[in-house]
């Protein structure tokens, strides 16, 4: 069901990374019901594919941290230095003092999995609208 503050102007697009299916489902379906566009990928390579074909309208990226090569980090880094502004989600198992130091001025949130749909979703309301959940 599309949200009040999404029916002004063509739905907001949401590029989801996820190397576990499962994940990647349940996290492009929670959006998807909640009137966003929906593009997946299940690898970093996949993603910046999928970034290069639609720059002009993927407005949040939300990606797994533990993506295997190319990383995460890469992948954030790659799409940083073609558009310098698209926002960036991480879900995470696990993450390390260290790689949270390393990754955490590069995106507006991080995430733990398991993510609730409640956390998901205001979380990504917080970062494209600036609007606090009323879930």
């Amino acid at each position: 069901m599309m949200n009040d503050w999404m029916s002004e102007g063509p739905p907001m697009t949401i590029l989801v990374v996820d190397d576990e299916e499962p994940v990647r489902t349940f996290v492009s379906t929670v959006f998807r019901r909640d009137g966003y566009q929906v593009l997946s990928a299940d690898s970093a390579l996949r993603a910046l594919e999928l970034w290069r074909e639609n720059r002009e309208t993927v407005d949040l990226v939300v990606t797994d941290f533990h993506l295997g090569r190319p990383t995460a980090g890469a992948l954030i880094d790659a799409i940083r230095a073609e558009s310098g502004i698209c926002p960036f989600l991480v879900l995470t198992g696990a993450m390390s003092e260290e790689e949270r130091a390393a990754v955490g001025p590069k995106v507006v949130g991080i995430l733990h999995k398991p993510v609730r749909h409640a956390e998901l979703l205001a979380a990504a309301r917080r970062v494209l609208f600036g609007v606090v959940s009323r879930e």
